[in-house]
């Protein structure tokens, strides 16, 4: 043999004497109990948790979201136009894809060192993924329906008359009354005065003591515009979790069932007259509840409905505030399906919403889907881009032509 030649050892040889010279880091790991996961974070190879992989791919998803909302807001995001299925199936799609691309990778990597077991150790991973990603959602959820029904430090000033009504599964509630006249009524007897009655049904945030100063907003142009006698009879409630209801709690089917009761207490008092129906931010789901319930009843329905900046549906609300992290924990919460309600009223109900360019709660396209999927015959959406989530008196000023008209074919209707 020559003196310069090299013995060249087989491969298993050479892998053996790599392992116990301490080069092979598949050896030291076998010595040193860490398994052949190679991962830092991880234990023995027959139970290879990943902390970090988790948290890894936690912030990946909630990266790529928060990035597509800051440059692509729900307002002006194409896919989001389409309301709550296709957002939904949207994320759901961007999160499979990621997973998907989690799974091969981990997959590939484990049969490459030989590791046994790959599937198995990926269900693992992925069971307590999701026992991390419902931990992680979890605070979303209560602070989602806590903020969904909370009232405000408002309190009775005195201001109109209050009344008590019976709710939808017999409770006992209060609601609020106040009349607004028209300037041509100032010095006639109330024989004189056509009174017309009004249901408002106010948003989150605020009880009936603020309900009977929003409605206004909804009467004044049209009042000090007509000639004639004329004065709104205005009637609202407190949702109960609200004061002075707040010792009953407040879920989607009994603020539909007792904003109906209040409907019909209302319908008793004047029984020749169809309400006018008005509504703001979370009232406009009862609204179109009852929009939907009349839909086939022109005599007992709404002469018409004013809603103010209204919503697809809560659900949508809920995700987008939440950049879509409460995305399955959100359906625990109460929906609120607008659109689909919307779609059963009763087409000779003039229709006017409201629509705020600077909505942060509620953005324009909510207004733009209801206002498509409404039946209504006569449907306006008065929007303003400068307005925010309460400013519904500068979305009826920039408008008020159209809202005089709107008004009209109320009072017609009454």
């Amino acid at each position: 043999m020559n003196e310069n030649s090299e013995v060249v050892a087989p491969p298993d040889v050479d892998i053996e004497l790599q392992s116990l010279a301490g080069g092979d880091p598949v050896g030291r790991a076998k010595r040193s109990g860490r398994g052949c996961c190679m991962d830092p974070c991880c234990g023995s190879a027959r139970y290879c948790f990943s902390p970090c992989n988790y948290l890894v791919f936690i912030l990946t998803y909630l990266l790529i979201i928060s990035v597509v909302n800051l440059f692509c807001p729900p307002s002006h995001f194409s896919p989001l136009q389409g309301g709550e299925a296709d957002a939904t199936a949207l994320w759901l799609c961007l999160a499979a894809i990621l997973a998907s691309i989690y799974a091969a990778l981990h997959v590939r990597r484990a049969r490459a060192r030989g590791e046994q077991g790959a599937v198995r150790n990926l269900a693992r991973r992925c069971c307590v993924l999701l026992v991390v990603y419902f931990a992680f959602c979890l605070p979303s959820y209560f602070a989602a329906n806590k903020s969904l029904y909370h009232d405000v430090e408002s309190s009775d000033d005195g201001f109109g008359t209050n009344f008590v009504f019976t709710g939808a599964d017999g409770v006992k509630l209060e609601g609020k009354h106040v009349s607004y006249y028209s300037s041509s009524s100032s010095g006639k007897s109330e024989s004189e005065i056509l009174h017309i009655p009004v249901v408002m049904l106010g948003g989150t945030g605020i009880n009936m003591y603020g309900n009977i100063y929003v409605v206004k907003n909804y009467l004044t142009d049209w009042l000090s515009s007509t000639d004639e006698a004329v004065a709104f009879d205005a009637f609202t409630f407190s949702y109960r979790s609200y004061r002075p209801n707040e010792e009953h709690m407040a879920t989607e089917s009994n603020i539909i069932g007792d904003s109906d009761a209040l409907w019909k207490y209302v319908r008793e008092l004047y029984p020749s007259q169809r309400p006018l129906l008005f509504a703001h931010s979370l009232g406009t789901g009862p609204a179109s509840a009852l929009l939907e319930k009349y839909g086939g009843d022109d005599a007992g329905g709404p002469s018409c409905a004013g809603l103010g900046m209204p919503y697809s549906s809560m659900s949508q609300v809920i995700d987008e505030l939440g950049f879509y992290t409460p995305l399955i924990i959100n359906w625990l919460l109460d929906s609120w399906k607008s659109e689909k309600r919307i779609q059963s009223m009763n087409p000779d109900v003039p229709l006017a919403i409201l629509s705020a360019g600077q909505d942060e709660l509620i953005p324009p396209h909510h207004q733009r889907k209801v206002f498509s999927e409404a039946s209504a015959d006569w449907k306006r959406i008065m929007y303003d881009e400068d307005a925010g989530h309460n400013d519904l008196r500068p979305c009826i000023r920039l408008h008020l032509s159209e809202y005089l008209d709107f008004m009209e074919s109320c009072v017609a209707r009454v």
